[in-house]
């Protein structure tokens, strides 16, 4: 497929994360569809890294998209297992979701183009370890439709 289908405003907020160089990955539905398998997306799934400044170019990053709050903060972003979501971006950043580690998955990801944006997607297997330690009827199915090739639902 390797196509990610993200709307406007998902791109602006990728653009944005390019701009200040805030190290991420694209997971989920998304990697989902850009992997092979169309289907629908409630929300586009963000993997964050926890270590050096990224969890303060993400605050910066947020704060220049009109984010505020006390709670924002680099100690939300350095903590394992958290989901925060940016409801008009309909996106949920994830700190350490099931799957290998941040370093790991990153080092084998792979750069999709989208409009003139890059972006970093979680790669084949990364994505099908992800979604096996899930473990929910949609990431089961998720993983039969990508390995069976089945490019819709």
């Amino acid at each position: 497929m390797s196509a990610l289908f993200f709307n406007a405003q998902e791109l602006e907020l990728l653009n944005c994360f390019n701009s200040f160089d805030v190290h991420y990955l694209v997971i989920g539905g998304h990697a989902v569809q850009f992997h092979g398998h169309l289907r629908p997306v409630k929300d586009l799934d963000i993997f964050i890294d926890r270590s050096d400044g990224n969890p303060v170019r993400v605050v910066s990053a947020l704060r220049s998209l009109g984010f505020f709050g006390s709670d924002l903060s680099a100690n939300l972003f350095s903590e394992m297992k958290k989901q925060i979501p940016l409801g008009r971006y309909q996106t949920e950043l994830l700190t350490s979701p099931d799957g290998p580690t941040f370093e790991e998955t990153f080092a084998r990801r792979v750069m999709a183009n989208e409009k003139g944006i890059a972006v970093p997607v979680v790669s084949y297997d990364d994505l099908l370890q992800q979604k096996r330690k899930l473990g929910r009827p949609q990431d089961i199915a998720d993983v039969e439709a990508l390995e069976n090739g089945k490019t819709a639902v």
